[in-house]
């Protein structure tokens, strides 16, 4: 088990880097340089009685934002543009202020980080901590 500042010492050949932490009733899950915890049978396994939100994104700019709960991927889209999932306007109402930042390129990842602060109350600041506001 590495501390968050150590887990970027690690090469790209020994493995990914995945941060758990409980906040409150939330647990933040951090994946460094991967994308397994955003594949849809990984959510729908983590959302078994739960509610999930998935933020990803990579250096290409291709982003994802999901939404699974009680074993379900509810929807899942391209920050901000076209969903998909079994019920892929399930977050129109709450995420209809959201989706300008989500669809310019230059907020995209801050949108996304704005929708799922706005239902879990988490926020990543300045110094990689999660905190609940």
């Amino acid at each position: 088990m590495l501390d968050l500042s150590e887990a970027y010492e690690i090469g790209p050949n020994d493995g990914w880097v995945l941060h758990l932490d409980q906040v409150g009733p939330a647990v933040t899950i951090f994946e460094d340089n991967g994308f397994q915890g955003a594949r849809p049978e990984v959510l729908r396994a983590f959302s078994v009685d739960a509610e999930v939100r998935s933020a990803w994104w990579n250096v290409n700019a291709v982003t994802r934002f999901s939404f699974a709960t009680q074993g379900e991927l509810i929807t899942a889209m391209e920050a901000g543009w076209t969903r998909g999932g079994v019920r892929p306007d399930a977050l129109d109402a709450e995420l209809a202020d959201r989706y300008g930042a989500m669809r310019t390129p230059s907020l995209w990842v801050a949108g996304m980080l704005a929708a799922v602060e706005r239902r879990t109350g988490i926020r990543l600041d300045c110094d990689q901590r999660a905190e609940v506001s």
